[in-house]
């Protein structure tokens, strides 16, 4: 990059985009300028990569200037972080053998710190909560962060081709939406089944759709039918099967707008189940009230019907096809 970071930042501001950079601050490698410099802020272990050390208030204030300077100068949006520490890391550097622990205690309020620098500094800053495959979705980081990209499992599963990737996908959403509504993963796949196993909250598609003989126009609908139901991702979230990474169960799970009286039902049934149906009981619905409601197997729903909220209410899914996914939309009838 002869001319810097910037001319990147610029490009993406001039298509009315934002700009993501990428950091691994905490990661040194011995030879690197910083570790020659300061080696009293690197925690080093044989073998091991070095760290740097956030429990110095020193080493930490030079680190969040650093950021700082770089966010401005380059123009960042959001910041993504990535790497950290192993526990062979803080335990070395714990000198009192009866306050194991202390440096894991001091490094974590460091990291935090860190990221309140950079926020105070620039309140425009969006923080992507990459960190390691997702070991640091915790409820701090959670209250400071979008984790657009929460764990790299996808792409060391996909050798075992789509299926395993979608059921990951699908666990992630029915457990982390609990606590986090934003979320990300890597979707793969055209298909609406596997499509569908990695919509949350956005789409973060990381297959490649370069060959000429990728289905394009597949995914069109895909990223259309996901912008058409993002908007009930704004409600309450509800498991509706058990948690579960067998490829026998289903995933089921329902998003409920209350103040609109509408939701969504997404259920799969994965490669391996040999029931071609699942009961639920479907949340915050009027049993009174009649509902519109819409089934859609592919990407083109199926006209709709009218229920009453009681059977709404006590819903049987049907999905033929193995692996296979339905998308059940409904609002109340006017």
């Amino acid at each position: 990059f002869p001319n810097g970071i910037k001319p990147l930042s610029d490009l993406a501001k001039s298509y009315g985009m934002k700009f993501l950079q990428w950091f691994a601050p905490e990661e040194i490698r011995s030879g690197a300028d910083l570790a020659i410099e300061h080696p009293e802020w690197m925690i080093q272990v044989p073998g091991d990569r070095w760290l740097f050390d956030l429990t110095n208030p020193e080493a930490l204030n030079f680190m969040i200037s650093y950021l700082n300077t770089v966010i401005k100068e380059w123009g960042i949006d959001w910041w993504r972080t990535d790497g950290g520490p192993s526990l062979a890391q803080w335990r070395s550097h714990d000198t009192d053998p009866n306050r194991v622990g202390i440096t894991e205690i001091e490094y974590v309020q460091g990291y935090y710190k860190m990221w309140d620098g950079m926020l105070n500094a620039n309140p425009h800053l969006m923080i992507d909560n990459c960190a390691g495959g997702g070991c640091r979705i915790d409820l701090e980081t959670s209250s400071r962060s979008i984790p657009l990209w929460s764990t790299d499992s996808a792409c060391y599963t996909l050798k075992e081709g789509k299926l395993i990737p979608a059921i990951q996908n699908q666990t992630i959403t029915h457990g982390m939406n609990r606590y986090i509504p934003f979320s990300q993963t890597g979707s793969m796949g055209a298909e609406p089944y596997f499509f569908r196993s990695g919509f949350n909250g956005g789409i973060t598609f990381c297959e490649d759709t370069r060959p000429a003989d990728y289905p394009r126009e597949l995914l069109k609908q895909g990223i259309a039918e996901g912008k058409r139901l993002r908007k009930y991702l704004l409600g309450n979230f509800y498991p509706l099967s058990m948690a579960s990474i067998s490829a026998r169960d289903w995933c089921v799970y329902q998003y409920h707008r209350p103040d609109e009286g509408d939701g969504v039902v997404f259920a799969f049934r994965r490669h391996e189940s040999p029931y071609a149906a699942y009961a639920v009981v479907l949340r915050d619905i009027d049993e009174n009230a009649d509902y519109v409601v819409t089934e859609a197997y592919d990407y083109t729903p199926l006209p709709p019907k009218t229920m009453k909220g009681s059977d709404l209410k006590q819903l049987k899914v049907n999905i033929d096809s193995c692996p296979g996914s339905v998308v059940i939309e409904y609002c109340k009838a006017e």
